[in-house]
């Protein structure tokens, strides 16, 4: 069950049990570091997935899931989307109000229009979390999206995974699909 506005999330467990370990971007969503010395108990905390459908550019589809976000696409040039369940993305808080357990996908899109200087100046300013409104850019939240690209584009998952010629993308979100372990206070 996804988790509720001021509602307690997780159990206490003894052990870690089944899911992902909490790195990278879903770790610093948490607010935890290296838990490899700790011995226990623990916190299993549900997490979402995105399941995403990514149709590449010579006919074939390639079905996968990741439990943080996916980005297709350049920050510099070209479309950019990036797709989330977590409020950090390649170290960078990009969805402030996003959650890992909150039943919904997060999204931007950048068309390819949008010149070189201010895209620069867009990704400066989400160092610093400040609103930067841009008629090229686009963001929303939902339980699905689908994305098509007027080029191919190179796919990127929090996870490491790696495609190229993708052309379209549907994305949904699975609530509670697994679950992750923290150190219990």
């Amino acid at each position: 069950m996804t988790i509720e506005k001021g509602a307690e999330w997780g159990s206490v467990v003894a052990e870690r049990g089944d899911g992902v370990d909490a790195r990278g971007d879903l770790a610093r969503d948490l607010g935890v570091g290296d838990t490899s010395s700790h011995k226990g108990p623990w916190l299993r905390l549900p997490l979402d997935a995105i399941e995403v459908r990514a149709m590449r550019s010579d006919g074939t589809e390639r079905l996968f899931t990741t439990t943080g976000w996916l980005r297709c696409g350049r920050r510099l040039r070209g479309d950019l989307a990036i797709v989330s369940s977590t409020a950090f993305v390649e170290g960078k808080r990009i969805f402030s109000r996003a959650h890992p357990n909150d039943g919904r996908l997060d999204w931007i899109t950048i068309t390819d229009t949008m010149p070189l200087r201010q895209r620069v100046k867009f990704w400066h300013r989400t160092r610093t979390e400040t609103h930067l409104p841009h008629p090229l850019v686009r963001t929303g939240i939902g339980r699905h999206h689908e994305l098509k690209f007027a080029r191919p584009v190179r796919l990127a998952t929090s996870e490491g995974e790696r495609l190229r010629g993708v052309v379209a993308i549907e994305a949904r979100v699975i609530p509670d699909a697994t679950a992750t372990h923290i150190p219990s206070l």
